[in-house]
Formats: C-alpha cells, sequence, structure tokens
C-alpha cells in the first residue's frame, strides 16, 4: 500500500506458496480517509475478483487428484469448470451433463445442494439465453424446465439455506413467472447469504428495472462490477446499467454503456439489439444502419418479429414500453 493524499494505492497479489507460481494480481485505487472504510473495501473487491481464479486453482487441483469414477463431488467441480469462463451452448451443455451425473450418483437423501443450485441455475441460463434447442433440449418444454429448476432452488435451499445460488436461481424463477416483487426479494436474499455474489447485485438492479424503478438500478449494477470487474458475466452487468439507462429514455447514455457490454460479451444478442436500438433512438441513424448490418450476419434468426415474440414473454411485460422503443430503434437501423 502506499498513499497520495487522500488516494490509497493498493497492489496484490495471490501466489501458489507450494509451486510459486503467481496466480493472479490487480491493483486497487481508493480516495478515503478511514481505516476502516478502506479494509472493507479491499477486502470486498478481493474477495469478488479472485472468486473465479480461486474455483479455477482449487479445479486444476481437486480434478487432478480426484479418481475420474464420476462421484458426486468430482461431478460438481467439472460443473463448477464448465460454467466458470464465457458461456456458450456447448460449456452450458457439459455443465448440465456433469450436474445431472453428479445427483445421479449420490445416494437417494444425500444428494449434494450445491450441486442442485448448480443445475437449476444452468437450467435457467439456458432459457434465458434462449439456448435451450441448441442445448438438446426441447423449446416446448420450457415451463416444465422452470418447474424443475424451482423444485432445485427450494429443495437446495430446504438443505442448507446459506447457498446464495438457490436463492439467486429462485429469483430467477420468480422473474419467469412475472411475479417481480418476490424476484427482488430473493435477489436480495442471495446477496444477504453472500455479501460479494456480483451477480446477485446486478439482477437486484435487473429487478429493480423490471419493478418501475429504473433510477435506483443504477447504484447496484455499478456495485455489481465495481466488485468483480474480471466477473465471466461482466459484459452483462454493464448491459443492465446500459438497459436501465434505455428505459429511462437516456439513450446516448444507454449506447455508451451498452458498447462496453458488447466489447466484452459480443454474443449475445439482446446485447448487440438494444446496442442498436440506442444509437438510432439517440440521433446516431448512420451508425445504427451500420451496426444493424452486422447484428443481421451474426444473429439471422434474431428478426424484429422474433424479437416480439421473446419480449411478449410474460416475464417482460413490465418492460413493453420499452420493448416497443427498441423495435422502433431496429426498425430505423433497418434490421427487418
Amino acid at each position: 500500500m502506499r498513499r497520495t493524499g487522500a488516494v490509497v494505492h493498493v497492489n496484490t497479489q495471490l501466489v501458489d506458496a507450494q509451486t510459486g507460481t503467481n496466480l493472479w494480481a490487480d491493483r486497487f485505487h481508493y480516495e478515503t480517509t478511514s481505516l476502516f472504510d478502506l479494509q472493507d473495501a479491499v477486502i470486498a473487491r478481493i474477495a469478488g475478483s479472485l472468486h473465479d481464479e480461486v474455483i479455477r486453482a482449487d479445479i486444476r487441483h481437486e480434478v487432478g487428484t480426484l479418481a475420474g469414477d464420476g462421484n458426486p463431488l468430482d461431478q460438481r467441480l467439472r460443473t463448477m469448470s464448465a460454467t466458470t469462463g464465457i458461456l456458450t451452448p456447448q460449456s452450458l451443455k457439459a455443465a448440465l451433463n456433469n450436474a445431472e451425473q453428479g445427483l445421479a450418483n449420490a445416494p437417494q437423501g444425500q444428494e449434494d445442494p450445491r450441486t442442485m443450485a448448480l443445475l437449476a441455475d444452468i437450467i435457467l441460463s439456458a432459457y434465458l439465453n434462449s439456448w435451450n434447442e441448441e442445448m438438446g433440449l426441447k423449446r416446448s418444454e420450457r415451463e416444465l424446465q422452470v418447474d424443475r429448476a424451482q423444485k432445485l432452488a427450494e429443495e437446495a435451499i430446504k438443505r442448507d439455506g446459506t447457498i446464495a445460488l438457490a436463492h439467486y436461481s429462485l429469483g430467477f424463477v420468480y422473474r419467469m413467472r412475472g411475479d417481480h416483487p418476490s424476484a427482488l426479494n430473493k435477489f436480495e436474499d442471495a446477496i444477504k447469504a453472500d455479501y460479494n455474489f456480483a451477480a446477485a447485485y446486478a439482477q437486484k438492479a435487473n429487478e429493480l428495472v423490471f419493478n418501475g424503478r429504473p433510477k435506483e438500478a443504477i447504484e447496484p449494477g455499478k456495485e455489481a462490477i465495481d466488485r468483480s470487474p474480471l466477473d465471466q458475466s461482466i459484459g452483462v452487468f454493464y448491459f443492465i446499467v446500459g438497459r436501465a439507462y434505455f428505459v429511462m429514455g437516456e439513450y446516448q447514455k444507454a449506447a455508451e454503456w451498452l458498447d462496453k457490454a458488447v466489447e466484452k460479451r459480443g454474443n449475445l444478442y439482446f446485447l448487440q439489439s438494444y446496442r442498436v436500438a440506442a444509437y438510432a433512438l439517440s440521433g446516431q441513424v448512420t451508425k445504427a444502419q451500420e451496426e444493424g448490418g452486422k447484428f443481421q450476419k451474426v444473429f439471422p434468426i434474431y428478426t424484429r418479429a422474433k424479437i416480439r415474440d421473446i419480449y411478449s414473454d410474460e416475464q417482460y411485460r413490465p418492460l413493453a414500453e420499452a420493448a416497443k422503443k427498441m423495435d422502433e430503434g431496429l426498425e430505423k437501423a433497418g434490421v427487418p
């Protein structure tokens, strides 16, 4: 640590004591006069930043020492490995298979609640990203899959109420059912269970938008980014802040945040569609048309009709006006 005026500079490093390998390093800057505030901020930031790296290091060690016999712990670690990093339909399918196997291999009544929470989260991720078909899951059975995710999350909480991911997953279930006040409560429960769960802050922000409070969503959205700047979902965190501005009609600010979102996570159609619309609605029509053309090449199946169909889902009812504005912006950008 060193101080320059009111600014404290903190350099941190994580080293594997057995091998001497440098696993992770980062640098933080804080303006504060309170030692206690500084301590809390540094601890929270390091915990959030380290989350994925510790998982990777732990998995490298554990999977390397466990017999590859499909035991439940082995399968849970492999599930965590498959969901660490940028998600794709292929990695999510691998995670799904490992989680299913882990629960199937456990004695009845002794299934790991953490694996249950992981499986619930995977099922819901497939639904939310519209990856069901790409993962071999039938679109016609999506509601049954959500029912299963709800049962898994509820059972995980029943067995261990401290599992933040279970509360987090149940929040998505409530969102899909259109019960946004309950969804907001569950994401807040996830934060209570894990104070450094950055994604829970992001989804709390999302729910504030769904509950008609987009201005309040900016702070927890930025909190998610600050707590886990290297998070695998950082692009989605930027998107959530950008969409909050979009819903408020501040399209220029929305475009700026959505640019960051696409830079970090360009493989999600909704980041791109909101960005193109924000360009058009903020008066940057030429740029919107240029990016709209790229959007059509990268996501040819996501026509305006398909996007309208997606946003007709019950969970998106509070965003009806924003969805109309997005459609208007996409039309201006030349998206068919």
